[in-house]
């Protein structure tokens, strides 16, 4: 006859979905095997194309961006235009984010030339009355969510944005380290995975740099606030922004 549990003591459970074999059980694959199995049967794992394991130490020798078994690569890891570089792609997709948000919200959105890109500006967006000019930086650096970022601020842009007569706005975008992972294309909707931050530059507080918490996330409805804070400013004399 079995005996029971022991009084006081309770059985530690067994990890499900976990095969490793008992003398391999400390070694990198184990280790991820035995990870990634609870996730699966909670169908809490999400991959599109690829295992991101944010924890995954270097010594395990294992690649945060390596494809799971049995999905092939995306191709999105190369730019479909071989001449781009992923900086590039990053600069494109983040005037793109804003110019979604502005249509959205019905704002006229005018991106400044390459050859006319002399004022550290990229985009204008024109509310109707009066319009505002805005410096886009879209970034892998941070982990995307609403957590604090900052933004260094060279000291051309601080000199040019300084010297405006009318106010200056700066948006964040961060997306994800892999290309690939930016947009989730769904069978019914189509998902950015990224967020992004704006704020009025003020030539007294940013003077290195801005940093940017989850107060300053960027919506839609943002744009509003930004045309009553050019119509007030503008309304009450202007002046330097």
């Amino acid at each position: 006859m079995n005996a029971g549990p022991v009084a006081g003591h309770r059985r530690r459970p067994r990890r499900r979905g976990c095969s490793a074999d008992p003398q391999s059980r400390g070694s990198a694959s184990s280790i991820l095997a035995c990870a990634i199995a609870p996730l699966c049967e909670r169908g809490r794992r999400t991959m599109s194309d690829r295992v991101a394991l944010w924890w995954a130490k270097p010594e395990w020798g294992v690649s945060v961006t390596s494809p799971a078994p049995g999905v092939p690569q995306s191709r999105l890891l190369v730019p479909a235009n071989t001449n781009f570089s992923d900086n590039g792609r990053r600069g494109r997709y983040g005037v793109a984010y804003l110019r979604a948000l502005a249509a959205h919200a019905g704002v006229g959105f005018f991106e400044t030339t390459s050859d006319e890109d002399v004022d550290a500006l990229d985009v204008t967006l024109k509310f109707g009355r009066a319009s505002a000019e805005v410096q886009v930086k879209c970034t892998s650096g941070f982990k995307v969510g609403p957590g604090r970022a900052t933004l260094s601020l060279e000291p051309s842009w601080v000199g040019k944005w300084s010297a405006s007569f009318h106010p200056i706005y700066v948006v964040m975008v961060k997306v994800p380290s892999v290309v690939g992972d930016w947009i989730d294309s769904k069978p019914s909707s189509t998902v950015h995975r990224a967020v992004a931050f704006g704020k009025r530059f003020d030539r007294v507080q940013h003077t290195e740099s801005m940093k940017f918490t989850s107060a300053d996330r960027l919506t839609p409805e943002t744009l509003y606030d930004w045309r009553d804070e050019v119509y007030a400013f503008l309304e009450g004399g202007g002046g330097a922004a």
